[in-house]
């Protein structure tokens, strides 16, 4: 069977290295299973010499069953038409935390660090541009939306100019922990009772994703992509259900 499969079908063969194998006349899986693993790796690398392995059926490359806690969150998203006022900016950014805090707290992890950054168009030379972005070290680690929703919205009217046309925003979580290993500080203020997102995200988790949600989550639409090609939910959307007649 192997031998009527093109090299370039395993995964992380691509065209230049297709290229490569082909020259030294390896135009199959097979005429690669059986090439001289010094040789391969000698020209190509010691992940060559993996993949060989694997195909002789040596366990090389180890597999995760249960990812690890992320070390840093990014949402972000470019916007289907500018945006120019700060108020749609604050609605994007509550919306870009919401989804991080949500991840974060799938992982039972606290952010400890916030980064807020908003983005002319750089493909746009006739506008002016600018892209500035803020990082704030957070008092007490958290992953409570409301927290980081008022933190991202204090950094955005830091770095916030009018005057542009601002094409995408975005926030960075880092500075993650595990949650149980918290240590407070003595003379920071009290966290937020955890409840509160605890049954936000339980009530989301059984009726869908923003069935419940903060006030300004999301509520301007002049900021969301424009999705006019977006393939039907088949899966996922009871009204999007392929229907036959």
């Amino acid at each position: 069977m192997l031998k009527n499969i093109p090299v370039e079908e395993i995964w992380g063969v691509g065209r230049r290295l297709t290229m490569a194998l082909n020259q030294r006349g390896i135009d199959t899986v097979l005429q690669l299973r059986d090439a001289d693993v010094a040789a391969m790796r000698q020209g190509f690398g010691v992940v060559m010499e993996k993949t060989i392995r694997e195909l002789r059926g040596e366990a090389c490359i180890e597999l995760e069953e249960v990812a690890p806690p992320k070390k840093q969150i990014v949402n972000s998203r470019s916007f289907g038409h500018a945006v120019t006022t700060i108020e749609d900016l604050q609605d994007a950014l509550a919306h870009f935390v919401s989804n991080a805090a949500r991840k974060l707290r799938d992982q039972h992890s606290l952010a400890g660090l916030l980064q807020v950054f908003i983005m002319t168009d750089r493909f746009r030379e006739d506008r002016p541009q600018y892209c500035p972005s803020i990082t704030i070290p957070l008092t007490v680690p958290t992953a409570h939306t409301m927290v980081l929703q008022g933190w991202a919205v204090a950094g955005l009217a830091a770095i916030y100019q009018s005057g542009f046309h601002y094409k995408k925003a975005g926030v960075i979580l880092s500075d993650i922990g595990d949650a149980s290993l918290y240590q407070g500080d003595l003379f920071a203020a009290a966290p937020k009772n955890p409840a509160l997102m605890t049954t936000l995200d339980a009530i989301n988790t059984r009726y869908g994703k923003g069935t419940l949600k903060l006030s300004q989550d999301s509520s301007r639409p002049s900021w969301k992509m424009r999705q006019e090609r977006k393939s039907p939910e088949y899966t996922t959307n009871w009204d999007e259900l392929p229907v036959c007649e």
